[in-house]
């Protein structure tokens, strides 16, 4: 129907399944907007300094909060790091550590991020939490709306409609900035109360549902 379709999501290019990618997006925003491709091109990237890196990864290991290290090529589990549905090599034996664009979190009942947020707060980056106990640690200048201007921009695309789908409470910036917002019928209240339209859940085809109201054949 002459759309442009592009995935905008908190996951790192890396962690982006092969089956998705096979759809053949126009474009990937990434890691909340830190790592961001056109037509199989990268045009913008944000990644941590080295030692924002090394500072982080000594406070939540302090903190002893389970944390994965996500770069454009591979994901990297701390040491402390209780382990995932898929096993991940350990953060020391990354190739290269300048290619790292979100931290994960994931806390245990009763840990917090107390002793990382100063930190945080001095070096203006945010960590976003997407419910109580995980989130996404990312640099400052990084939101999924922001990537996306910056994609429209390079396409000369910025006078066009978007339209934009989330679940999660780090979609809250894109909502906004959008022209039309559909939030996932198991998205957090908080996305919902800012949505253009409520679908169904991604186990009920909520995207089709949404599309199929949106542009009727």
């Amino acid at each position: 129907m002459g759309h442009s379709i592009f995935l905008c999501t908190g996951r790192s290019y890396s962690d982006i399944p092969d089956n998705i990618l096979d759809i053949g997006f126009h474009g990937h925003i990434c890691s909340i907007g830190a790592y961001i491709r056109a037509n199989d091109r990268i045009i913008h990237q944000n990644p941590f300094p080295v030692a924002y890196i090394d500072e982080i990864h000594h406070l939540l290991e302090k903190s002893q909060v389970s944390a994965y290290f996500e770069s454009d090529c591979n994901i990297y589990r701390a040491e402390y790091a209780y382990p995932l549905k898929h096993e991940f090599p350990q953060y020391q034996d990354a190739v290269d550590f300048s290619h790292f664009y979100t931290i994960a979190y994931h806390m245990m009942p009763g840990q917090t991020l107390n002793l990382l947020l100063p930190y945080l707060n001095q070096i203006q980056a945010r960590a976003i939490p997407q419910t109580d106990t995980y989130g996404d640690i990312v640099m400052p200048g990084c939101d999924k709306a922001l990537g996306m201007k910056r994609l429209l921009k390079h396409l000369h695309m910025e006078d066009y409609k978007t339209i934009v789908f989330g679940d999660s409470l780090n979609d809250l910036e894109m909502f906004l900035a959008a022209d039309y917002a559909v939030a996932m019928g198991h998205a957090p209240d908080a996305l919902k109360e800012k949505a253009d339209m409520v679908t169904g859940s991604f186990q009920k085809d909520g995207v089709l549902e949404a599309l199929n109201s949106l542009f009727p054949v």
